[in-house]
Order: C-alpha cells, then sequence, then structure tokens
C-alpha cells in the first residue's frame, strides 16, 4: 500500500486540463475548479484517510454538478489510459 500527499494545486491542474480538452472555456474551468477544490477540501477535513477510489468518487459526484461529460472523463480516466 502506498501513501500520496493529496495537491490540490495539481488537482486543480488536472480539473483545467481536462475542461480544456472538451471545449469548456478557461475562466468555467477555473471556476469549476475552485469549487470542486473547496468542498473537497471540507469533505477530507472529515476523514483521517481516503482512498484513490473514495477520491475519484467524490471528484466524478462534485463535477457532475457543473458538467456531465466532466465528470465523465475523470470517471473513464483509468479506463482511458
Amino acid at each position: 500500500m502506498s501513501i500520496a500527499k493529496l495537491s490540490y494545486t495539481k488537482l486543480r491542474d488536472e480539473i483545467v486540463s481536462e475542461a480544456s480538452s472538451i471545449n469548456i472555456p478557461p475562466g468555467t474551468a477555473e471556476i469549476i475548479a475552485k469549487e470542486v477544490i473547496g468542498t473537497l477540501k471540507k469533505w477530507t477535513r472529515e476523514r483521517s484517510m481516503i482512498t484513490d477510489d473514495d477520491l475519484s468518487d467524490f471528484l466524478v459526484k462534485e463535477l457532475k454538478k457543473y458538467n456531465k461529460d466532466l465528470a465523465y472523463l475523470f470517471k473513464q480516466k483509468e479506463k482511458l489510459i
């Protein structure tokens, strides 16, 4: 088992990058990323540890609120590589 520290900056960059790949305007992508990261920070404060699956499920759920295609990309991310 490996333990990794969650990097909000890298995650924000990833959200913005994936959003741009489906033609979401940069300003909108930044807003989505900011909102999702803010909610994620609150969610992680309540937990001592989260798994990759926990994080993935959370991101998909939150991203669906803003853009279903973006949420789908994150859901399928491991399968697409």
